[in-house]
């Protein structure tokens, strides 16, 4: 059927190879895959073909999957040259793909506001036969655009499933990195699920929506306002934790005094602990007022 060639014996000396006579350069329109044979091809003369070291290969049989094959020249025997038989090359190498979802077909959020966003990504095809099964689906090109192509209604129904739990101003604002977060995971799986690895993944912009832009300044109003707010409460309580340690301070030395007093005499000892159990009792009552304010804790 199928075997990998080591070197060459005598009888094949210069062999004639067969392999994907693809170019260097990189483009939208470059392909993804290549299909042996083509039309006025003869696999009859097919014996060796090639698969380089950022190509894997499958070996078909009358559509059933037989092997698939890593960098490597192979042999192909006589009785497997012959009609149903099919080498299907993909290019493995890593591809950087700029995505967008213009506003006009853009994400709704949770509040009904439609809103666009672009990127770029880096991918690979990490496991040929599950991207030739359930992408590319038996077709006998494909390239980098319809690959972008792809991708992109992909992204979009990933993005309307996770863009629908919130609202606009917590895309934008509040719970912006979480909501990030959760569509990277979602977009690694998702491409994983596929045969497609991401070595990289950026969302780097947003269009927002005009209709958007008075909720969003105003959330942004209100969360300045309330930052605001805050510092001057957390300065106010400063203060008065100042003010605070300071009384305590003062009873503290009041205490001093009336041992004093009292080792002196000057005070009687029935006096000295009445005065001496209040002043306590004041010691006590402020220092619970030191205790941590939650109030300001995010």
């Amino acid at each position: 059927m199928l075997r990998k060639k080591n070197g060459s014996n005598g009888k094949d000396r210069f062999p004639s190879i067969t392999s994907w006579p693809q170019d260097d350069s990189k483009d939208q329109n470059s392909q993804l895959i290549y299909c042996f044979p083509k039309q006025n091809d003869n696999i009859k003369k097919a014996k060796f073909f090639n698969v380089k070291e950022h190509e894997r290969a499958l070996y078909l049989k009358h559509g059933e999957l037989i092997a698939e094959l890593g960098g490597g020249t192979y042999e192909l025997e006589k009785k497997s040259r012959a009609k149903g038989t099919k080498i299907i090359w993909f290019d493995t190498s890593m591809h950087q793909i700029l995505w967008g979802i213009p506003e006009i077909n853009g994400i709704p959020s949770q509040d009904g506001f439609i809103f666009g966003m672009f990127g770029d990504l880096k991918l690979h095809i990490y496991n040929v036969s599950i991207f030739y099964k359930y992408v590319i689906g038996g077709s006998k090109e494909w390239t980098i655009q319809q690959l972008k192509d792809w991708i992109i209604s992909l992204f979009y129904v990933i993005l309307r499933d996770i863009f629908k739990e919130f609202d606009i101003s917590e895309i934008f604002q509040e719970s912006r990195e979480i909501v990030m977060n959760k569509v990277i995971s979602k977009v690694c799986d998702e491409m994983n699920l596929y045969g497609l690895e991401l070595d990289a993944f950026n969302i780097l912009g947003f269009k927002t929506p005009e209709n958007a832009k008075e909720v969003l300044n105003s959330k942004q109003e209100q969360a300045y306002q309330f930052k605001k707010w805050l510092e001057n409460e957390k300065k106010r309580d400063i203060e008065d934790r100042e003010i605070i340690q300071d009384r305590i301070k003062s009873l503290k030395s009041r205490l001093q005094g009336l041992q004093n007093d009292l080792l002196e005499s000057k005070i009687t000892r029935e006096e000295y602990d009445y005065k001496c159990q209040t002043i306590k009792e004041f010691i006590e009552e402020a220092n619970s007022e030191l205790e941590p304010d939650r109030r300001y804790e995010k």
